[in-house]
């Protein structure tokens, strides 16, 4: 009760004060006992023995090898030993598929959530993020077959939130992301894994950065294990390979290797030289991959590595290009026909010829404004500097290519030309045609007309008519291209570029080109005189104009 004295009741209000920090310093003091503190930072160690762990505690779940113990291929035990060490903070393998990656993954999870794991202790979390909700139930599905073959207890998988979870000993835990649902984490985790990070385009880029922030709070570690894709983190990553806590490593066949180089093969494969993956399978892929474009592109993107997407559809395979750029080159002969690509600010102008010889010839321009450097490095695969150096690609001062002076050059290097033709949408920014440049102007982008082009570019490519030599800036491009087929009767076939800064500027010109090209030259005739057939082309702004080509 009130004390009527105001001093007495002030010291038992100061008494009570002290009764009140005395209880609350002493549930403070048995938290601390319940949750063992942090040690201080000694000397960095070397990593946990994960490899050992794995090796020695795992159970082979499925196929040939099933109830054998693991054991970790060298290319992927120099890898966990890399990215476990406690300076790397960011680590990437980037190899060929079925080169034990899900499996291996699978593993180094399971070291954080079982009970004698080795990266396992009090609330240790993960984070694995996979393309899609699959893929993700496909890694879950890898450790939960793993962990009931090698007798790992106390682990729950769960499936919400959707694609799921791992709870483990001492309160661990590993969350499932999906890369197409998911746009970031909020919980800290010690290790994240990114599976295919090649395959995540810039849109990804906030999901890999709240990624990269989920190990900050804890001082983790971000591990990518993917092929090399087209996506924009890798090439970062590997710019950055011998910086501080990054480490890189990559197996991959060469851009340009032959489909059947068993050498290139083991390259990209390394699971080859162990038994993980098949050199039969090999064979067959690679058998697939020569009878059609797209099969090539999947081949090269998944089993050699190549820096492609395997989900686009190039004009034609490298294999074809290659062929071509490979056989002798035949002079000029007569009067060319021409494909011209206008560039709009900042963009690229090109011109392509061919001769009736089967002779190809490509120019390509930028202004200087941004600088040659600056546009090398914001666009990938692309080498400037060094196709300006060996005269492949020209630069013009200004933020702009002066397209007139631009094919005035061109037309005094190569004399008149029998037809030139261009988009006709593009027809106001060329003031005039140079002399002896009669102008012919095609259909846009999606017509049936771009698409009869198209096919006649890939006709003219595989029947090996095509003699350019070497092209590097126009291979970039077809490289850089993606043919989509649509059910449209207006535009059965539509000419896109991979990335919004790819460069197919030259391809463009070139699928003009072998257009004219085609009806002019490519069905020679067997009658008198060994002519060529006369040909109608469609030209200007009313689509019913004919032009004969003579």
């Amino acid at each position: 009760m009130p004390y009527k004295d105001p001093e007495r009741q002030r010291q038992a209000n100061r008494e009570a004060q002290a009764r009140q920090r005395a209880k609350k310093r002493k549930a403070k003091e048995q938290r601390t006992d319940e949750i063992p503190t942090r040690p201080p930072k000694g000397p960095e160690v070397g990593p946990p023995d994960v490899i050992h762990w794995i090796e020695n505690k795992l159970v082979v779940p499925t196929g040939p090898l099933i109830g054998q113990h693991m054991a970790v291929p060298p290319y992927m035990a120099e890898f966990i030993q890399a990215g476990l060490e406690p300076q790397t903070f960011e680590a990437a393998q980037s190899i060929a598929r079925k080169n034990a990656k899900t499996g291996v993954t699978a593993n180094i999870c399971l070291a954080g959530v079982a009970k004698d794991g080795p990266l396992n202790r009090r609330q240790w979390r993960g984070v694995v993020t996979s393309l899609t909700g699959p893929l993700a139930g496909e890694l879950k599905s890898a450790m939960q077959l793993t962990a009931d073959a090698s007798g790992l207890r106390g682990l729950e998988f769960l499936r919400s939130p959707t694609p799921g979870l791992c709870r483990g000993a001492q309160g661990s835990q590993i969350n499932f992301l999906a890369a197409d649902k998911a746009t970031g984490h909020a919980i800290g985790a010690d290790l994240a894994v990114i599976d295919e990070t090649g395959l995540l385009g810039e849109n990804k880029r906030p999901l890999v950065n709240a990624i990269l922030s989920c190990i900050s709070g804890r001082d983790g570690k971000l591990l990518h294990i993917s092929i090399k894709g087209d996506g924009p983190f890798l090439p970062e990553l590997e710019r950055r390979r011998n910086s501080p806590g990054v480490y890189f490593v990559e197996y991959a066949a060469d851009r340009r290797a032959a489909l059947f180089d068993q050498e290139e093969w083991h390259a990209a494969n390394p699971g080859l030289a162990v038994g993980i993956k098949s050199l039969n399978y090999m064979r067959q892929a690679a058998e697939r991959a020569e009878q059609s474009p797209r099969n090539e592109n999947y081949f090269r993107a998944y089993d050699l590595n190549n820096p492609l997407s395997p989900d686009t559809s190039p004009i034609v395979s490298l294999t074809d290009w290659l062929h071509c750029q490979e056989l002798p080159r035949p002079p000029r002969q007569g009067r060319p026909v021409v494909g011209l690509d206008l560039g709009g600010e900042q963009a690229m102008s090109a011109a392509f010829a061919a001769w009736e010889t089967g002779r190809v010839e490509v120019w390509a321009a930028f202004p200087s404004m941004p600088s040659i450097e600056k546009r090398e490095k914001e666009d990938e695969g692309t080498e400037y500097r060094r196709w300006v150096r060996d005269g492949h690609l020209r630069v013009y001062p200004g933020a702009l290519v002066p397209v007139q002076e631009f094919y005035d050059d061109i037309a005094k290097e190569i004399g008149p030309a029998r037809i030139v033709g261009m988009d006709r949408y593009r027809k106001k920014e060329l003031d005039h045609a140079p002399p002896g440049w009669p102008l012919d102007y095609r259909g846009g982008s999606a017509s049936t007309q771009m698409a009869a082009d198209i096919r006649a570019f890939q006709l003219l490519t595989r029947g090996g008519w095509f003699r350019p030599g070497p092209q590097p800036v126009l291979e970039y491009a077809i490289g850089e291209s993606d043919v989509t087929e649509t059910l449209r009767a207006d535009s059965p076939l539509v000419l896109n570029k991979k990335a919004k800064n790819s460069r197919i500027d030259t391809l463009s010109a070139g699928i003009i080109c072998a257009g004219y090209a085609r009806q002019l030259w490519f069905n020679k005739t067997q009658g008198s005189g060994g002519g060529y057939h006369g040909v109608a082309v469609r030209g200007g702004e009313d689509a019913d104009r004919e032009t004969s080509v003579q």
